[in-house]
């Protein structure tokens, strides 16, 4: 048997119990080598529920360990890693969290554990040296409209239907955070998450700031990323750019080359 055929036939025996067991595991034989795979195999799904449980420690605390356990077991066995490196296991929990049928009593599930992601991939995200919005000053006046500012790396930008962010703070800081969130407001909340330095920086934002951030994220102009927001007038476009780079989510701005329409 070549080897990629061996390791098919054992993730597959792996995942699915009533494949049996693939050939060639040793010389033991019978009950004893099928209890021993079997063991094996309860292992690694604990091990990569326990990854999840780790990876979204809030969306457990919404739900309970017994629950959580649950759905991470459902999750793990419709989803083999795909990479050793259990960094990145988990990415499309949140989405799959949003079908899972059991947990549509509590809608906003599913963005709070996008922001628990969306925190791993800040804490993971490549460093960048942010810089300040004074550097805008050294740009000519009618330069401003087409210069694409750079964001941070880590930068994440967050739109839930529900007050997610809310919810995650809460998590964070408050002594019975089930309690005050009887007090939130069923709104919809617009967030960045960015890292510049060591600590990773949760923050609610104005949602006309996520579409406009959303813009540049996307490599588009200021003058461009401006045109989507006809509501805006231009105290508030200065104060999305203030943000922005207070919090250190810009790396990098680039001005028109002299002479390029």
């Amino acid at each position: 048997m070549q080897w990629h055929d061996l390791q098919s036939q054992f993730i597959g025996s792996l995942r699915n119990p009533d494949r049996g067991l693939p050939d060639g595991l040793g010389a033991v034989s019978g009950s004893l080598q099928t209890k021993r795979f079997n063991v094996y195999r309860n292992n690694v799904a604990v091990s990569l529920a326990e990854n999840l449980a780790a990876s979204y420690p809030v969306t457990q605390q919404l739900v309970g360990e017994e629950f959580f356990t649950g759905m991470a077991r459902v999750f793990v066995d419709r989803n083999a890693p795909t990479s050793p490196v259990m960094l990145g296991y988990g990415e499309d929990f949140p989405d799959f969290i949003s079908r899972f049928e059991p947990a549509q009593g509590l809608p906003f599930l599913a963005d709070v554990a996008r922001i628990e992601r969306s925190w791993n991939g800040a804490y993971n995200a490549s460093d960048a040296d942010p810089i300040g919005i004074e550097v805008l000053q050294s740009i000519a006046p009618d330069a401003l409209e087409s210069t694409i500012i750079h964001l941070h790396p880590s930068l994440q930008i967050i739109r839930s239907d529900w007050p997610a962010l809310s919810i995650w703070h809460l998590h964070q800081t408050a002594v019975d955070p089930a309690a005050e969130m009887q007090n939130l407001s069923p709104e919809a909340q617009s967030g960045l998450i960015v890292r510049p330095g060591l600590d990773v920086d949760v923050r609610l934002i104005p949602d006309l700031a996520a579409v406009f951030y959303t813009a540049l994220a996307q490599g588009r102009s200021l003058g461009m990323a401006a045109e989507l927001l006809a509501d805006a007038q231009s105290d508030d476009m200065g104060a999305m750019l203030q943000l922005l780079f207070s919090c250190g989510a810009v790396s990098a701005v680039e001005p028109p080359v002299v002479g390029q329409p």
